[in-house]
């Protein structure tokens, strides 16, 4: 998970959510946690794409 530090979170519609600065586990998931204070559950429901070619990750989350 330490080498997705850096990289950029966006949503599905393309929108950036902020850059990753690291993981927390809250005994219930690991979370990803996206500049900005934005906490996210690092899940597969979520998760939808990592793209290491572009230090890009996807996910299914709206900020509303």
């Amino acid at each position: 998970m330490a080498d997705l530090i850096g990289y950029e979170a966006f949503d599905m519609q393309g929108k950036k959510l902020g850059g990753i600065t690291g993981f927390s586990d809250n005994t219930a998931q690991l979370l990803v946690e996206i500049s900005g204070g934005l906490l996210v559950p690092f899940i597969k429901p979520v998760l939808v794409k990592i793209d290491e070619a572009q230090k890009k990750v996807i996910l299914d989350w709206s900020e509303d």
